[in-house]
């Protein structure tokens, strides 16, 4: 993932984020996707596009990056 565009990560975690209804209805183990816990603690490290995008939807708990 590493050489994935920025923009493009930022865009599909947006995505993501702002359509839990739609994902549940084409795929219903998606009831368990809560956008609001996309963020959490990792040994991975996140995509500098997905920090981007985090920040933007005020997910991002971490100054360093």
């Amino acid at each position: 993932m590493a050489d994935v565009n920025d923009e493009m990560v930022s865009e599909l975690v947006r995505t993501l984020y702002a359509n839990k209804t739609a994902l549940t209805n084409a795929y219903g183990v998606f009831t368990r996707f809560y956008p609001q816990a996309m963020v959490g603690d990792s040994k991975v490290p996140y995509h500098p596009g997905a920090i981007k995008a985090y920040k933007k939807l005020g997910l991002w708990l971490w100054t360093e990056s």
